[in-house]
């Protein structure tokens, strides 16, 4: 007797946790009602993109997709984008929890395999969804923006000195309300790159310019969007802000629709000059397909990937355009 209400109570408590992934109907309509510009609008096809050096700031209702996770143990934020009505694409770093200092150490000594790192428990990252303009100075922003939670987290084996596979994937406890947001679209794996992406996230209050002489701008977050032009060799750019990590990287097709290519990892400080541009990585979602698939059920594409596994984007610079 014993054992069966111990085998019940397992069967309930993974039930629970188990992964509500979408069904083949799901995907097709969220390959249908994905990409807008704005919540509620349909898509614009040659519309005029507003491109900013440095960011600017969301309008009300743009970018809905664009997401902020809050960390309520560790007092942080990170940004992330929605790919279905119940799921969330993110850094891996952000849902990790390690020493950093510590694997700073061991980094430089070539020890990524002694790195502790802890998943992070569902039930202390919040996830705020839509709202449009957002100016916040304190987690959780509430007031702005709908809270949902977050029942499961999935998390690529992050290499955190080479910070390959920087790719994390939540599923919500509840659907995401077509009033608050809509997905992004998602690539498919032989995707072209077009000439300008744009990179969204959760970052500095753009109000203030990120220049060379105010690389931080003030401290007020905000959500904002820069425009970014990829080059095929190593450039240096302007850092893409603090609370943007694990948000989106996307490309605009011809019929308006906001594809994502990358999620946003890290940024490779210059070791000569400090006060110099930086490199901005992405993790490429297209190497990343049958993953996203497989956990979530959103699976845009079935064909082979020309992407290995683990790739990152070129390097971006960021210019006047």
């Amino acid at each position: 007797m014993i054992m069966v209400s111990l085998f019940l109570l397992l069967f309930l408590i993974s039930s629970e946790i188990q992964s509500q992934k979408l069904t083949t109907e799901e995907n097709e309509f969220n390959n249908k009602n994905c990409g807008v510009h704005f919540l509620g609008q349909p898509l614009q096809k040659n519309r005029v993109v507003k491109k900013s050096y440095g960011g600017r700031e969301f309008e009300e209702n743009e970018y809905p997709w664009t997401v902020v996770l809050g960390d309520v143990s560790e007092q942080t934020t990170c940004s992330g984008v929605q790919i279905s009505q119940r799921h969330i694409l993110t850094a891996a770093h952000c849902v990790l929890r390690f020493d950093v200092e510590k694997s700073q150490e061991l980094c430089a000594i070539n020890q990524s395999q002694s790195i502790v790192s802890v998943l992070a428990n569902p039930e202390e990252m919040s996830i705020f969804i839509g709202g449009g303009k957002m100016r916040c100075y304190t987690i959780p922003c509430q007031t702005t923006k709908t809270p949902y939670r977050a029942k499961k987290i999935v998390a690529k084996e992050l290499n955190m000195c080479e910070k390959n596979d920087d790719l994390a994937l939540l599923e919500l406890s509840r659907d995401i309300s077509e009033s608050d947001s809509t997905p992004i679209c998602m690539p498919e794996d032989d995707l072209q790159l077009n000439p300008v992406l744009f990179a969204g996230g959760f970052g500095f209050d753009p109000s203030s310019p990120i220049t060379f002489d105010n690389p931080g701008g003030d401290q007020a977050h905000g959500q904002q969007v820069v425009a970014l032009r990829y080059h095929a060799v190593d450039q240096l750019l302007h850092q893409i802000e603090t609370g943007n990590s694990g948000g989106p990287l996307f490309q605009i097709d011809e019929v308006g629709r906001h594809i994502l290519v990358g999620i946003a990892s890290y940024i490779r400080r210059s070791c000569t000059h400090h006060n110099e541009n930086m490199i901005n990585v992405f993790t490429d979602v297209r190497a990343h397909l049958d993953w996203i698939c497989k956990y979530s059920g959103v699976c845009p594409v079935e064909e082979e990937s020309q992407w290995t596994e683990g790739a990152t984007l070129p390097y971006a610079s960021l210019q006047h355009i």
